[in-house]
């Protein structure tokens, strides 16, 4: 928790989390805080950009079109700016939207994404969208290079174990400095 820039103490964890069972969104890990609500993490490790919806046939179509009016729409709605939940601005940036649709299933949730600084695609994608949500859900939303987490799990309070799993993730993820 440290290492992101949180504070608390984690009650349980669940890897892959699954939020709701009919919309299907998982995330790469979930946590809840002993004294707050979840924390929804994703992490771009080697993905060039966050996935727009896949649009392929008829059916993908009304499958996107059905989730973005059933799940998101109601909970970004007075968020985010309404030119974002347009449906081809928002179908372009899908998989931020439906990760950031994660923090609004509760006043307490908390979402990191969490990803390589020298990735530059992916900040010049999230970055403009972070900056313009409203103030109720950008409170709520991190965006942390990897390479400061690794970086801190290999100096600060680990255990040894921790800080060697640290450096062999810097050397297979991150390019040298």
């Amino acid at each position: 928790m440290e290492a992101i820039g949180l504070t608390g103490e984690v009650a349980c964890w669940e890897p892959e989390f699954i939020h709701n069972s009919r919309e299907r969104t998982n995330v790469d890990m979930a946590w809840w805080d002993v004294n707050n609500g979840p924390t929804y993490c994703e992490v771009k490790l080697t993905e060039r950009e966050f996935g727009p919806a896949s649009e392929k046939t008829n059916e993908d179509r009304r499958k996107y079109d059905e989730k973005r009016t059933e799940f998101y729409l109601p909970g970004l709605q007075g968020k985010c700016p309404d030119e974002f939940l347009e449906r081809n601005f928002f179908l372009k940036n899908y998989q931020i939207f439906r990760n950031l649709w994660l923090a609004t299933t509760s006043d307490k949730a908390t979402l990191v994404f969490l990803m390589p600084r020298a990735n530059y695609r992916l900040w010049d994608q999230l970055n403009p969208i972070v900056d313009r949500l409203g103030d109720s859900l950008k409170s709520r939303i991190r965006i942390v290079a990897i390479e400061d987490v690794l970086k801190s799990l290999a100096i600060v309070h680990s255990p040894a174990w921790v800080s060697k799993y640290a450096m062999l993730l810097r050397a297979k993820y991150l390019l040298p400095t």
